[in-house]
C-alpha cells in the first residue's frame, strides 16, 4: 500500500536537495577568486521505494521516493594534476635557471656594454704604441698600466661569480630547501592527519582538501614529485584515502619517498667547498628499495623545479666537467670560472 504522507516526503527531499545546491553554487561564486578552491556540487541520488520482499511481488507498480543530497563533492581532475604538476616543475626550474643566469650575463655582459673587450682593446693599441716607440719610459707605464687594469678586471669579474654562487648556495639551503620545501612536506602530512581523521568520522573535508592540493602545486615548482592517492581500508564498512608523495625522477624512474600518510622526510644541503650536494633525512623507507638509493647523496635525482635550478647553477662545469665522477655538464657559475682562470692564463 502506497503511504499516505509520500508525495509530501517526496516534495520535502526535492527541496532540501535544491536548497543544498544552492548553497554549493553560492559558496562556489564566493570563493571565485580564492587561490586553491576547486569547484564543489551536490551529489544526488535517488532514493528508492521498493524493498527485498516487494522484488517477487508482481501487478504492481511502485514509484521511487524522490531525491537525496548524499554528499558534496569536488569537481577536479586527477589527471590534470598530474599534468600540471609535471610541467610546473619544468617551468620553475627554468624560471630559477633564467634569474641565475640574468646575474652572470649582468656580470660577463659584452654585447650591450663595453667591459673586458674594451680593456683588451686598450691594451692592445698600447702594445702597438710601444712597439712603435719601445725607449719611451711614459708609454712603458701607460701599457702596464692597460695591463694590470685587464688583470684587475679579469679578479672583479671572478669576485662576483664567487659571489653569485654563494648567493645561490645560500638561497638554496636557507629558502629553497629549509624554509620552503621541508615546510611544505611537513605541512602536508599535517593535512594528511587531519584528512584521515575527518574521513573516520564520514566527513567529507573539501576545503582541507583545496589546502593539500595547494601545497602540493607548490611543492611540485621546488621539485619533481609524483603524487599517488589509494584507498586504505579501516575496517569491514570504512575506507579512507592514503596519500603518498615522492620525488621521481622520470630519466631513471627512481622514487624517493617524500611523504607518507602523517610521516614525511626532509632534505639537508652539504657543502664541501667545491660541489654541493642534498641528503635525505629519512623517517620512513618509501619508494624503490632495488634502485639502491643512497640517502646521504640523492643530487641527481632532482630533475626539475628550483632545487634543480640552483644544483645546475652552482655545480655546472660545463665543458669542464669531469663525467667520470658524474660533475654536471650544465653551464653553471662554475664553468663560468673556469673559463675567467683559462682566459688569464
Amino acid at each position: 500500500m502506497r503511504p499516505t504522507f509520500l508525495s509530501f516526503q517526496t516534495a520535502a527531499r526535492a527541496l532540501a536537495a535544491s536548497q543544498a545546491a544552492i548553497d554549493v553554487t553560492g559558496n562556489n561564486i564566493s570563493n571565485v577568486n580564492t587561490v586553491g578552491y576547486s569547484r564543489q556540487r551536490v551529489d544526488l541520488n535517488a532514493v528508492m521505494s521498493s524493498g527485498y520482499t516487494e522484488r517477487y511481488s508482481s501487478g504492481r507498480t511502485f514509484v521511487d521516493a524522490g531525491v537525496e543530497a548524499s554528499g558534496i563533492s569536488q569537481i577536479r581532475d586527477p589527471f590534470l594534476d598530474a599534468r600540471y604538476r609535471k610541467e610546473n616543475a619544468q617551468d620553475a626550474r627554468y624560471n630559477s635557471l633564467l634569474a641565475g643566469l640574468s646575474d652572470l650575463e649582468n656580470v660577463l655582459d659584452e654585447a650591450s656594454v663595453d667591459k673586458l673587450q674594451s680593456e683588451f682593446n686598450e691594451f692592445v693599441t698600447q702594445l702597438q704604441q710601444l712597439k712603435k716607440d719601445g725607449t719611451s719610459q711614459d708609454q712603458k707605464l701607460v701599457t702596464r698600466t692597460a695591463a694590470q687594469k685587464i688583470t684587475e678586471y679579469l679578479n672583479a669579474q671572478a669576485n662576483q661569480i664567487d659571489e653569485i654562487r654563494s648567493q645561490e648556495i645560500e638561497d638554496l639551503t636557507d629558502v629553497v630547501v629549509a624554509k620552503d620545501f621541508n615546510s611544505i612536506v611537513q605541512n602536508i602530512a599535517s593535512l594528511n592527519k587531519q584528512i584521515r581523521t575527518e574521513e573516520l568520522y564520514g566527513n567529507t573535508p573539501n576545503d582541507l582538501y583545496d589546502a593539500r592540493n595547494n601545497l602540493l602545486d607548490k611543492l611540485s615548482g621546488i621539485a619533481n614529485i609524483k603524487v599517488s592517492i589509494s584507498s586504505e581500508k579501516v575496517s569491514d564498512e570504512k575506507s579512507v584515502s592514503h596519500m603518498t608523495v615522492s620525488l621521481y625522477d622520470v630519466n631513471t624512474g627512481v622514487s624517493i619517498g617524500l611523504v607518507d600518510a602523517d610521516k614525511y622526510n626532509t632534505l639537508a644541503v652539504h657543502s664541501d667547498g667545491g660541489t654541493v650536494s642534498i641528503s635525505l633525512n629519512s623517517s620512513f623507507m618509501l619508494g624503490d628499495a632495488s634502485a639502491n638509493v643512497d640517502p646521504t647523496n640523492i643530487t641527481k635525482y632532482f630533475t626539475g623545479g628550483s632545487i634543480s635550478a640552483s644544483l645546475d647553477l652552482i655545480n655546472g662545469n660545463g665543458t669542464y666537467a669531469n663525467a667520470a665522477v658524474g660533475e654536471s655538464s650544465f653551464r653553471g657559475t662554475l664553468y663560468y670560472m673556469s673559463s675567467l682562470n683559462t682566459l688569464a692564463s
